[in-house]
């Protein structure tokens, strides 16, 4: 019995560190925006975006995201700030010339929950506690 004991308290360590890293690690909710030479409009109340330029024959592809900052790259992970309205701008550069596309972002407050997306962290975290309380059922034997 102590075996399975030391079996149930290792599992519970390893639930444990499982649901820490993945809290950790969380990757968070997001939207994606194709660009393409038509200017489009988005609404949403996510702060975390991929932004993939989806045309084709770019040797260089410019993002502005409308707060200031900007990026160099065909896809790129922005995150912002918070709420408001931001003018996202995508220039692809190439030996004819440039094309510029736009999205208008409207990011509104969020109503997710304060769990939401951490379903597999907590899932981990209750497997730790189990375990661990199974453990002691063994206890003494």
């Amino acid at each position: 019995m102590k075996v399975i004991r030391a079996i149930l308290i290792a599992a519970a360590v390893i639930a444990a560190g499982a649901c820490i890293w993945t809290a950790l690690n969380h990757e968070p909710d997001e939207e994606t925006l194709e660009f393409t030479s038509e200017p489009g409009q988005i609404t949403s109340d996510s702060l975390n975006y991929v932004m993939v330029f989806t045309g084709d024959l770019a040797d260089r592809v410019v993002w502005d995201f409308g707060d200031g900052t900007s990026a160099e790259a065909t896809e790129v992970f922005k995150s912002y700030e918070g709420p408001g309205d931001y003018n996202v701008i995508c220039t692809a550069v190439n030996d004819n010339g440039e094309r510029v596309s736009a999205y208008s972002l409207h990011i509104t407050e969020s109503e997710h929950d304060l769990f939401d997306g951490y379903g597999s962290a907590i899932a981990l975290g209750i497997v730790a506690v189990a375990l661990m309380a199974l453990s002691s059922v063994f206890r003494g034997e």
